[in-house]
Protein backbone atom coordinates (compact mmCIF):
# COMPACT_ATOMS: atom_id res chain seq x y z
CA UNK A 1 0.00 0.00 0.00
CA UNK A 2 0.58 3.99 -0.49
CA UNK A 3 -0.12 6.41 2.23
CA UNK A 4 0.74 10.27 1.94
CA UNK A 5 -0.19 12.30 4.16
CA UNK A 6 0.40 15.92 4.77
CA UNK A 7 -0.55 18.21 7.12
CA UNK A 8 -3.08 18.23 10.01
CA UNK A 9 -6.24 19.01 8.07
CA UNK A 10 -6.93 16.12 5.13
CA UNK A 11 -9.68 14.22 5.00
CA UNK A 12 -9.27 10.87 6.35
CA UNK A 13 -12.00 9.27 4.62
CA UNK A 14 -10.42 10.26 1.08
CA UNK A 15 -6.85 8.95 2.76
CA UNK A 16 -8.90 5.74 2.97
CA UNK A 17 -10.73 5.62 -0.52
CA UNK A 18 -7.26 6.22 -1.84
CA UNK A 19 -5.20 3.63 0.20
CA UNK A 20 -7.79 1.05 -0.99
CA UNK A 21 -7.36 1.85 -4.79
CA UNK A 22 -3.81 1.51 -4.68
CA UNK A 23 -4.15 -1.37 -2.98
CA UNK A 24 -6.55 -2.80 -5.67
CA UNK A 25 -4.21 -1.40 -8.47
CA UNK A 26 -1.25 -3.33 -6.80
CA UNK A 27 -3.30 -6.70 -6.75
CA UNK A 28 -3.62 -6.22 -10.09
CA UNK A 29 -0.08 -5.79 -10.76
CA UNK A 30 1.33 -8.18 -7.80
CA UNK A 31 3.27 -5.11 -6.67
CA UNK A 32 2.40 -4.24 -3.20
CA UNK A 33 4.31 -6.30 -1.01
CA UNK A 34 5.05 -3.87 1.89
CA UNK A 35 4.11 0.40 2.70
CA UNK A 36 5.48 2.99 1.29
CA UNK A 37 4.43 6.04 3.60
CA UNK A 38 5.52 9.80 3.35
CA UNK A 39 4.10 11.82 5.94
CA UNK A 40 4.02 15.37 6.97
CA UNK A 41 2.65 17.00 10.32
CA UNK A 42 -0.39 13.94 10.19
CA UNK A 43 1.90 11.76 12.23
CA UNK A 44 -0.88 10.69 14.62
CA UNK A 45 -3.14 10.63 11.46
CA UNK A 46 -0.76 8.18 9.76
CA UNK A 47 0.10 5.66 12.68
CA UNK A 48 -3.50 5.36 13.42
CA UNK A 49 -4.55 4.23 9.62
CA UNK A 50 -1.19 2.29 9.84
CA UNK A 51 -2.66 0.12 12.33
CA UNK A 52 -6.08 -0.06 11.97
CA UNK A 53 -5.16 -1.50 8.46
CA UNK A 54 -2.73 -3.84 9.72
CA UNK A 55 0.92 -2.62 8.23
CA UNK A 56 2.32 -4.27 11.45
CA UNK A 57 1.24 -7.79 9.42
CA UNK A 58 4.02 -6.28 6.00
CA UNK A 59 5.59 -3.57 7.54
CA UNK A 60 7.32 -1.16 5.09
CA UNK A 61 8.84 2.19 4.70
CA UNK A 62 8.70 5.84 6.08
CA UNK A 63 9.78 7.15 3.12
CA UNK A 64 11.71 10.80 3.39
CA UNK A 65 11.49 10.77 7.23
CA UNK A 66 11.19 14.06 9.46
CA UNK A 67 9.28 13.61 11.86
CA UNK A 68 10.37 12.89 15.81
CA UNK A 69 11.72 10.31 17.64
CA UNK A 70 8.69 8.88 18.88
CA UNK A 71 6.86 8.38 15.76
CA UNK A 72 10.32 6.67 14.26
CA UNK A 73 10.00 4.33 17.16
CA UNK A 74 6.11 3.55 17.20
CA UNK A 75 6.51 2.93 12.78
CA UNK A 76 9.23 0.81 14.12
CA UNK A 77 7.14 -1.18 16.50
CA UNK A 78 5.12 -1.85 13.15
CA UNK A 79 7.77 -3.39 11.60
CA UNK A 80 9.00 -0.45 9.40
CA UNK A 81 12.45 0.96 8.44
CA UNK A 82 12.98 4.53 8.80
CA UNK A 83 14.61 6.34 5.70
CA UNK A 84 16.85 9.57 5.44
CA UNK A 85 17.07 11.36 2.69
CA UNK A 86 19.61 14.99 2.32
CA UNK A 87 17.35 17.17 5.03
CA UNK A 88 19.72 14.82 7.87
CA UNK A 89 22.80 17.11 6.80
CA UNK A 90 20.60 20.22 6.85
CA UNK A 91 21.58 22.81 9.29
CA UNK A 92 18.43 23.51 10.98
CA UNK A 93 17.81 19.04 10.98
CA UNK A 94 18.89 18.84 15.16
CA UNK A 95 15.77 16.58 15.73
CA UNK A 96 15.73 14.34 13.03
CA UNK A 97 20.20 14.02 13.39
CA UNK A 98 19.24 12.89 17.01
CA UNK A 99 16.69 10.35 15.35
CA UNK A 100 19.09 9.03 13.28
CA UNK A 101 21.55 8.64 15.77
CA UNK A 102 18.80 6.71 17.49
CA UNK A 103 17.44 4.18 14.59
CA UNK A 104 19.25 1.34 14.86
CA UNK A 105 20.84 0.03 11.75
CA UNK A 106 18.70 -2.83 11.11
CA UNK A 107 16.00 -0.43 10.23
CA UNK A 108 17.77 2.03 8.42
CA UNK A 109 17.70 3.02 4.85
CA UNK A 110 19.05 6.13 3.41
CA UNK A 111 17.62 7.86 0.03
CA UNK A 112 17.86 10.39 -2.45
CA UNK A 113 14.28 11.44 -2.71
CA UNK A 114 15.82 12.89 -6.04
CA UNK A 115 15.51 15.46 -7.61
CA UNK A 116 14.30 17.08 -3.82
CA UNK A 117 16.57 17.67 -0.99
CA UNK A 118 19.77 17.68 -2.01
CA UNK A 119 22.40 17.25 0.85
CA UNK A 120 24.92 19.88 1.93
CA UNK A 121 27.37 21.06 0.43
CA UNK A 122 25.02 20.82 -2.40
CA UNK A 123 21.86 22.06 -0.55
CA UNK A 124 19.37 23.76 -3.36
CA UNK A 125 20.31 21.92 -6.35
CA UNK A 126 19.04 18.97 -8.25
CA UNK A 127 19.49 15.98 -6.22
CA UNK A 128 21.09 12.45 -7.83
CA UNK A 129 21.79 9.25 -6.36
CA UNK A 130 25.82 10.07 -6.36
CA UNK A 131 24.73 12.14 -3.37
CA UNK A 132 23.60 9.64 -1.11
CA UNK A 133 27.24 8.94 0.41
CA UNK A 134 27.05 12.16 1.69
CA UNK A 135 23.84 11.68 3.87
CA UNK A 136 25.26 7.75 4.78
CA UNK A 137 28.52 9.58 5.86
CA UNK A 138 26.40 12.07 8.26
CA UNK A 139 24.26 9.32 9.66
CA UNK A 140 27.76 7.32 10.33
CA UNK A 141 29.40 10.84 11.85
CA UNK A 142 26.24 10.89 14.51
CA UNK A 143 26.25 6.89 14.89
CA UNK A 144 30.24 6.73 15.39
CA UNK A 145 30.27 4.29 12.60
CA UNK A 146 32.74 3.67 9.53
CA UNK A 147 30.77 4.82 6.88
CA UNK A 148 30.76 1.43 5.15
CA UNK A 149 29.17 -0.04 8.30
CA UNK A 150 26.26 2.21 7.76
CA UNK A 151 26.54 1.66 3.48
CA UNK A 152 26.02 -2.16 4.30
CA UNK A 153 23.27 -2.04 6.75
CA UNK A 154 21.49 0.32 4.69
CA UNK A 155 21.80 -2.03 1.30
CA UNK A 156 21.23 -4.86 3.15
CA UNK A 157 18.08 -3.24 4.59
CA UNK A 158 16.70 -2.45 1.19
CA UNK A 159 17.52 -5.95 -0.06
CA UNK A 160 15.68 -7.34 2.05
CA UNK A 161 12.43 -4.67 1.95
CA UNK A 162 12.54 -4.84 -1.94
CA UNK A 163 13.27 -8.53 -2.10
CA UNK A 164 16.58 -7.74 -4.21
CA UNK A 165 20.17 -8.69 -4.38
CA UNK A 166 22.30 -6.10 -5.69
Amino acid sequence: GLLVLHHRHHDTQRVRRTRTAVDEVADENQAAAFWRVHTRAAAEDTLAILREEGAAEVGGVMHCFTESLAVARAAMDLGFCISFSGIVTFRNANELRAVAQAVPLERLLIETDAPYLAPVPHRGRTNEPSFVPLVAAEIARLKGLPLSEVAAASSRNFQDLFEVTL
